[in-house]
């Protein structure tokens, strides 16, 4: 386990020591992110040409010396607009209680927007979270 750091005495050196802490890992993430965008955007190029080869020459499975290749098919959701769009899907799933076509998020500004209106929403309690805030003057 690593070594605690003694912080500063007062409250303001120590606010600026996290501001210089969090500037200098913010700083390194955006250097990495650039870099990890790079590679992501090359891997996808070269993945999104071994796809194309593969619809081409109608194959689907390859291998290299170090690895093999497949296609997979997934079929995913999309809500169609020229079908009803969400109203219509959001009616069916009442209608037919298919509430497992939903993923079980409650909206945090719906919420807070109902309790604002004196509002009761049944089934639900809240917490308070607390998140500290780090702002550079000047």
């Amino acid at each position: 386990m690593a070594k605690t750091k003694a912080f500063p005495a007062k409250l303001g050196p120590c606010i600026d020591l996290a501001y210089t802490a969090r500037e200098a890992r913010l700083a390194l993430q955006r250097k990495m992110e650039a870099e990890l965008a790079k590679l992501k955007e090359q891997e996808e190029a070269i993945n999104q040409h071994i796809v194309d080869t593969f619809d081409a020459d109608e194959i689907g499975k390859a291998s290299g010396t170090l690895a093999s290749a497949s296609i997979s098919l997934d079929v995913k959701p999309t809500v169609d607009e020229e079908t009803g769009g969400w109203p219509a899907f959001f009616a069916w799933v009442a209608k037919t209680k298919s509430f497992d076509m939903l993923y079980k998020q409650v909206s945090a500004p719906a919420y807070r927007a109902r309790l604002d209106a004196g509002k009761v929403v049944p089934g639900m309690k809240q917490f308070t979270a607390k998140k500290l805030h780090l702002t550079k003057i000047g």
